[in-house]
């Protein structure tokens, strides 16, 4: 880290680390990690050196930080940027007794990394809404789950005040508040620069507000994971120990998180777990668990969810996991069988959300693959043509001088056996069906 710590950061560090201050100050002045999560459903084989991370099975530090946009694996899903510290949610999850139907709702899920994260930690059978609040944010989100290829998600950008408001009850509430970022000051300048006692004040009436909306969400019996990535009691202890006070909720004591170097705290009743840069190979990260234990009273908006009749569709365009297809404004969908149980808990109609099981749309009687089918789970009768690193790159790029030996038609284009898009094959051409706004510049 290069610039400067804040003044009255360092006074209140000081007090709170003690006699640990200065390996705090060290590991701040340290560079930052680069790690990555492996998408374990695309069996992903990277040529890059890894190091295991301790506290999830698929998660690995890199020697150093390559340029991710070039490489078509990243394109592909295979693997996910994700700072360490936040893969430990995965632990937190495994510890909680969720149903196998769970429907869990990210409440702040851009840019997306706990999201992917709860899609491969979840029971099977679970049905995960990714939300954000910020619109401008969502399409970097929808990006990133695309690429992760899980059908079984939904998408929506409402405030937690809506997800109130209509009664919603989840068994699994994440929310991972904006925050002052202390956590982030070696891997981010501006985070450093920002910081001010009265932006920590901000933030931690904000947080207090989101999460009096989440905790309606959650049904008694369900489950609150609080996350922060700061360091200090206003923002970490705070918000959630209002929660507490009311009397509907219990605090959760994890287990056997030591051993990756987690400190458990408790201030005012809540238990709470930090990640230090010091004693955990990672950034600054805070974690706390709240189960629901009275229901709350309030008037739940009914909305019936439309029985659209089964749609026709060519079946080597399909998952190959059993499932239903259904139309709904000109698309056409796919809804796993393994999350219908979920869905059905969910009481709101799927169309108020962007599904993650888009399927393509009929031109007249002819059917066009969406660019999510091309990355999707599951899939393995279609058409396609494995291509080299170069021509990948170049079809990413858009570059008109494509040119595939393939048969005309349809075909997915992999790299490495894993999915980046479709091409099609005209006499004369081949047609890049990359889109345009996630192209390599």
């Amino acid at each position: 880290m290069n610039h400067k710590l804040p003044a009255d950061f360092k006074d209140w560090a000081k007090g709170f680390f003690q006699s640990e201050y200065c390996d705090f100050e060290a590991a701040l002045c340290a560079p930052s990690v680069t790690s990555i999560r492996l998408n374990a459903a695309k069996a992903a084989r990277l040529k890059l050196p890894i190091e295991p991370i301790p506290w999830h099975p698929n998660g690995y530090y890199l020697a150093d930080r390559p340029a991710f946009s070039q490489d078509p694996l990243w394109h592909a899903g295979a693997y996910y940027v994700h700072e360490a510290s936040s893969m430990m949610v995965h632990q937190v999850v495994q510890q909680l007794p969720l149903p196998q139907d769970c429907l869990a709702i990210d409440m702040c899920a851009a840019p997306g990394g706990k999201a992917t994260l709860l899609i491969d930690s979840l029971p099977e059978n679970s049905l995960l809404i990714a939300n954000e609040v910020i619109k401008s944010r969502g399409g970097a989100l929808f990006q990133n789950l695309e690429r992760w290829g899980e059908p079984s998600v939904l998408t929506g950008s409402y405030d937690p005040a809506w997800y109130a408001k209509i009664g919603a009850q989840f068994d699994l509430v994440l929310v991972d508040t904006p925050c002052s970022g202390e956590g982030l000051f070696r891997k981010n300048e501006a985070a450093c620069e920002q910081w001010s006692v009265v932006h920590v004040n901000h933030c931690s009436a904000r947080q207090s507000r989101i999460l009096e909306d989440a905790a309606m969400c959650v049904k008694a019996g369900g489950y609150l994971i609080y996350a922060t990535c700061t360091y200090n009691e206003q923002e970490n202890y705070k918000p959630i120990g209002k929660l507490l006070k009311t009397g509907a909720f219990d605090s959760v004591t994890l287990t056997d998180l030591e051993r990756f170097g987690v400190m458990h705290g408790q201030f005012e009743g809540v238990h709470g777990y930090h990640c230090f840069p010091h004693k955990v190979k990672g950034e600054g990260f805070y974690f706390s668990v709240l189960q629901k234990t009275i229901a709350d009273k309030s008037d739940r908006i009914q909305f019936i969810t439309p029985s659209n009749p089964e749609s026709s569709w060519p079946d080597n365009w399909l998952p190959e996991i059993p499932g239903i297809k259904i139309s709904q404004k000109g698309q056409v969908f796919f809804i796993p069988e393994k999350s219908k149980s979920a869905l059905g808990k969910l009481q709101i109609a799927p169309d108020r959300f962007k599904r993650l099981g888009a399927l393509g749309h009929y031109k007249g009687k002819i059917a066009i693959p969406s660019h999510t089918l091309a990355q999707m789970r599951y899939t393995s009768d279609m058409s396609s043509v494995d291509v080299s690193l170069e021509d990948a790159i170049r079809y990413l790029r858009k570059d008109s001088n494509l040119n595939v030996d393939v048969p005309d038609g349809w075909h997915r284009l992999d790299y490495e056996g894993l999915g980046i898009g479709w091409i099609k094959k005209i006499p004369g051409r081949t047609n890049n069906y990359f889109p345009t706004k996630v192209r390599l510049k």
